[in-house]
């Protein structure tokens, strides 16, 4: 399923799409009148797929779509134009504005679904929840810790889980003081009972999804696995944040491939950034959904922002300060934004939160 928005100033079309794309199709479907509240539907509900009508009033569809992809959050959105306009010059002009298919009207619904299947590919998952994948190849540098800090402020402005996928004992319920009694392996054990059941909790509300607390042996979780763990969870909740294991194995691709937000974490030294820049070169087809976020888990003397936004050649989301008062945080089994609120690290997370709750136009 995913969810799909129509723009069309026909309320005869829009009636008939609500039934068919809900009812065929099985997806969430939101309808819009006019250009102006279509773009404020696709800011606010970020749908996968838009549809989207030429010739509307104020605003045309060409102007929509021009405006969805100058924002970043709906420039990867599929969209398809559909119109009584269906001459070559007016699907030029469809895919000049950014459209990825124009369709010409009538339109039978099966071939409308088929290309809304093959535009979407693998469905995300959809709904309220927006998925945030943190991920670095490199480790030590402070993924966990990110992962951690950003779901409990998160926490604080809507529903979120937290989700450990280490094999390897990870360490997230532990940066939060919890003991990690239910985990992901007992859901994995007993399928068919729903995920929410191997939540643990947290006081401010955020919940854990935990890893294991003994390493796992050759323990890979697969799509098929993954894919009720995810859709259940992300019933439970608006905010999905995933700490993701340092390897491009099937677990952490699945994840790429849901995530509507992919932090990819770096240190500034030599050695990071030789690792972001090759796995930037792996991941090329989830460029428009990465951010970076640069990390110093060191004291020391650091590049300018400047520097490593021209080396890398993506958004740096966030760039955070090292914050001697972490160790401290390490060692109390408490997240630094519950010991220094006020702390530089602690702003710099708060930022990246922000970032991420009410991002700005490119």
């Amino acid at each position: 399923m995913a969810k799909i928005l129509v723009i069309d100033d026909n309320p005869d079309l829009l009636q008939m799409m609500q039934m068919m794309l809900s009812g065929r199709g099985k997806h969430e479907v939101i309808l819009s009148g006019d250009g102006m509240d279509g773009l404020e539907k696709a800011f606010r509900e970020r749908p996968d797929l838009g549809i989207v009508d030429v010739m509307m009033p104020e605003m045309n569809g060409y102007e929509v779509v021009r405006q969805l992809r100058n924002d970043p959050r709906t420039k990867t959105m599929k969209i398809i134009i559909l119109t009584a306009r269906g001459q070559p010059i007016d699907r030029m002009a469809a895919l000049d504005a950014g459209a990825d298919e124009h369709m010409s009207k009538p339109v039978k619904m099966n071939e409308l679904l088929e290309k809304i299947e093959a535009l979407l590919g693998p469905q995300r998952i959809t709904g309220q929840s927006h998925l945030i994948a943190v991920l670095s190849l490199r480790g030590g540098i402070g993924v966990s810790t990110i992962a951690v800090n950003l779901a409990l402020l998160l926490q604080s402005a809507m529903p979120t889980v937290l989700v450990d996928l280490s094999p390897n004992a990870g360490h997230c319920a532990l940066y939060l003081g919890l003991k990690p009694e239910r985990h992901w392996d007992h859901f994995l054990k007993a399928p068919t009972v729903s995920p929410e059941v191997f939540l643990i909790k947290h006081p401010n509300g955020l919940q854990i999804m935990a890893a294991p607390p003994t390493p796992l042996v050759n323990t890979v979780i697969t799509s098929a696995e993954l894919q009720p763990l995810l859709q259940g969870l992300s019933a439970h909740a608006r905010a999905l944040v995933i700490d993701l294991p340092h390897i491009l194995n099937e677990t952490t691709l699945t994840c790429l491939e849901q995530a509507s937000t992919i932090l990819l974490v770096t240190g500034d030294d030599p050695a990071s950034l030789q690792t972001t820049l090759t796995t930037l070169g792996v991941l090329q087809k989830y460029l428009p959904r990465i951010a970076i976020v640069v990390n110093a888990p060191v004291p020391g003397p650091r590049p300018p922002t400047e520097a490593l936004q021209r080396m890398i050649r993506l958004p740096i989301i966030a760039n955070l300060p090292y914050d001697h008062q972490q160790v401290t945080a390490l060692r109390r089994n408490m997240p630094i934004v519950m010991v220094a609120p006020q702390g530089e690290l602690s702003k710099g997370l708060q930022g990246l939160a922000q970032a991420l709750l009410t991002p700005s136009k490119a």
